[in-house]
């Protein structure tokens, strides 16, 4: 941090260019087409500055990588384990910001570092995640339980799933009554300005109220990986079975007609997001698979977050009284 001192965006915006200069002519290089010893000399000059741009750039943002690393570090598994988990982080940090500034759009203008932020946060808590470094406080893992019931019982009074806004504004209402609870007899007695006081304060040391502010975080910190060998509906088909690979054969043409239509008809019983996500993961776009990362971008949210949109809406598939039932048939041995 004493050598490289933090750099303006514009400043690291030309940094980021020469990177990706230096990339491309780095594959130019392994191309193996052959060039003039000229244009070879100038690729090999344009990637040196690109490995120099990225040194540059790594000491410039290493405040901000070190930062996200020790905080959310920190704040999922203490402070003193924390310390031992640096390194590891730091280096998961230095990839992403690789990453990143391969692939960053340098038309959009000088916002490389709130983009770099965002990358970098979301690698740090895919590490501790895949790792299981994450230790869940328990305010978190209540709030998940509770967010469980209340998801389904929200999504059946709306008749829709709710937005991450209202899943907060219910869960701080169904907090609050159990804080009330747990009030002394005096604290009933206090005005309501002063009583409702008391109830947020017994939540906030609890640790709920920042749970439920940070509820991205604590559905991507505790959630189970969906698998595509879930049932669909009450029979023994799954989503995996009726997507298929491009060469399964689905039956005859009417019965694939009839599929055709299940699916339609399904997918029109989701909301537009939960549509859009499910058609761009499997394929129904453009016959490609979009990864979550890829759709995060359509929606400016977290990859994470796309999965956890994914897995809720293949759960709704699931369910025997839902739609997904008109597709568990399909996805029969028999079929």
């Amino acid at each position: 941090m004493e050598r490289y001192p933090q750099l303006p965006p514009d400043e690291q915006l030309q940094l980021v260019r020469l990177f990706q200069a230096g990339k491309a002519a780095q594959e130019a290089l392994d191309s193996g087409r052959k060039v003039s010893a000229s244009k070879e000399r100038t690729l090999r000059a344009e990637v040196r500055r690109g490995a120099q741009a990225m040194e540059a750039l790594t000491g410039a943002n290493f405040r901000l990588l070190y930062l996200i690393a020790r905080e959310k570090a920190e704040e999922r598994y203490g402070k003193e384990k924390a310390s031992k988990l640096l390194p590891d982080l730091i280096g998961e940090t230095n990839i992403a910001l690789m990453e990143a500034a391969a692939v960053y759009d340098v038309g959009k203008g000088p916002n490389f570092p709130t983009y770099l932020a965002k990358v970098v946060r979301d690698r740090v808590l895919a590490t501790l995640s895949k790792q299981n470094l994450m230790k869940c406080p328990p305010s978190w893992t209540r709030v998940k339980r509770i967010y469980t019931v209340r998801y389904a019982k929200l999504t059946e009074e709306l008749g829709r799933t709710p937005t991450m806004e209202e899943m907060q504004k219910d869960l701080l209402r169904v907090c609050m009554e159990w804080a009330e609870e747990r009030l002394t007899a005096e604290q009933r007695n206090l005005p309501k300005v002063a009583k409702e006081e008391a109830m947020l304060e017994r939540l906030r040391k609890q640790g709920m109220l920042g749970a439920i502010a940070k509820l991205d975080e604590v559905l991507s910190a505790t959630q189970v990986a969906s698998s595509f060998d879930a049932p669909v509906g009450e029979g023994e088909g799954t989503l995996a079975d009726i997507i298929g690979g491009e060469n399964e054969d689905h039956g005859s043409g009417l019965e694939r007609q009839e599929m055709q239509e299940a699916v339609r008809e399904v997918l029109l019983g989701l909301d537009e997001r939960e549509r859009e996500i499910i058609l761009h993961r499997y394929g129904f776009i453009d016959g490609e698979m979009w990864t979550y990362a890829r759709i995060s971008e359509l929606y400016n949210v977290s990859p994470e977050r796309i999965r956890q949109i994914e897995r809720a809406t293949i759960g709704k598939l699931r369910l025997p009284h839902d739609q997904g039932q008109n597709l568990a048939i399909y996805a029969d041995d028999g079929s």
